[in-house]
């Protein structure tokens, strides 16, 4: 962070556990002094179910081939979710283990079960994981404020999951990770700022297996969506604050409060 020399017995968890994930996802964070603590702030209250789910798709992206067991150093390997330490990384790694998708070796072994890649690919039919929402939307560096300030937080807040490509490392092709993702979704939000073609595609696709989406848009490209879904009722704000208030409201207001409890 700068030329300051930090202690890191000082760094907050959560901040530990940004620079770690980015750095598994292949993109390492540039830290300042102005946004240290805003991404710290992103891993502070994560859910019980999203840390789990985090969790299996680690252990997923190690161990890809069936059967395939790898070694685990709880001390240092924490921080891969959002935990504050080694005793909660255990504590999820039982939890994944009781639902029988984690093989869990005394030795520090793990690897993932039948069952587990099975939960891992989504559910095959009209079923869904519950709380759990896709968010389709642009990837330029330009409109992540829009994620992290405004979708997100919303979400968060209706006591949901969040799920965005942004913040998932794989090694598979990325169409199937969207397809997998969408099918494991409760429902979906779309914001169609930049007009990008992929998040036509994950919207309609969403329509398709009967998720409801929650459409979205700055109010400055209203006249720039596509026509077809013109129809659908938008959600176009003016600012981040309008953005995640009214997105907000809307989940609650159709949904209802998520299931979702932030540790």
């Amino acid at each position: 962070m700068t030329s300051e020399v930090w202690d890191i017995s000082a760094v907050p968890p959560s901040l530990r556990c940004a620079t770690r994930q980015a750095f598994e996802a292949g993109r390492p964070l540039s830290l300042d002094t102005q946004n240290w603590s805003t991404y710290a702030q992103q891993h502070e209250h994560t859910s019980v179910q999203e840390n789990a789910e985090k969790l299996l798709l680690h252990i997923a992206r190690r161990c890809p081939r069936p059967g395939q067991t790898e070694t685990f150093n709880q001390e240092m390997d924490y921080t891969v979710i959002d935990c504050h330490n080694e005793a909660e990384l255990v504590f999820f790694v039982r939890f994944l283990a009781n639902k029988g998708w984690v093989d869990f070796q005394a030795s520090g072994k793990w690897g993932v079960t039948m069952a587990g890649w099975e939960h891992h690919s989504g559910p095959a039919g009209p079923g869904f994981v519950e709380g759990r929402c896709f968010i389709a939307m642009s990837f330029s560096p330009e409109h992540h404020t829009i994620y992290s300030d405004g979708i997100r937080p919303a979400i968060i807040d209706a006591g949901y999951d969040a799920v965005c490509l942004k913040d998932v490392a794989t090694n598979e092709d990325i169409n199937f990770r969207i397809l997998m993702e969408i099918r494991k979704a409760e429902f979906a939000v779309a914001d169609f700022t930049g007009q990008k073609g992929g998040v036509y595609f994950e919207a309609a696709f969403a329509l398709a297996i009967r998720r409801e989406v929650f459409w979205t848009c700055s109010e400055a490209e209203r006249t720039s969506v596509h026509f077809d879904p013109q129809h659908f009722q938008y959600i176009f704000w003016t600012d981040l604050a309008d953005l995640r208030k009214r997105l907000y409201e809307k989940i609650i207001a159709l949904k209802g409060q998520g299931p979702s409890r932030s540790v």
